[in-house]
């Protein structure tokens, strides 16, 4: 497997895609997500906001003062490494019910 990586501010992308997307919080928490377990992934219409949301309930917020274009894209075919915290990149950990979502 091709796992030549490129670094942006706040996530780093892989050639091909890959089993697992790792997520760090702002708290420091550190999460290790298989693919099949995101069930959504929502962006507003500035795209600086991301929301990923797991079959589990775990909904992390990814904001940014740029543009996630980017970052979406690679979502799309799965080839994300790994999502943290950088300057101008804040990810929180939510539970639906907070952002207003009920499923």
């Amino acid at each position: 497997m091709n796992c030549e990586q490129q670094k942006y501010i706040g996530w780093e992308a892989v050639q091909t895609p890959i089993p697992r997307l790792r997520i760090g919080t702002d708290e420091g928490e550190h999460f290790l997500i298989p693919w099949h377990m995101i069930s959504l992934i929502k962006a507003d219409l500035s795209l600086k906001m991301v929301e990923l949301h797991t079959v589990s309930g775990l909904l992390f917020s990814i904001v940014s003062r740029e543009s996630l274009q980017s970052l979406l894209s690679h979502l799309q075919v799965e080839c994300v490494r790994a999502v943290f915290p950088a300057d101008g990149v804040k990810i929180e950990l939510r539970t639906p019910e907070v952002s207003g979502i009920s499923e």
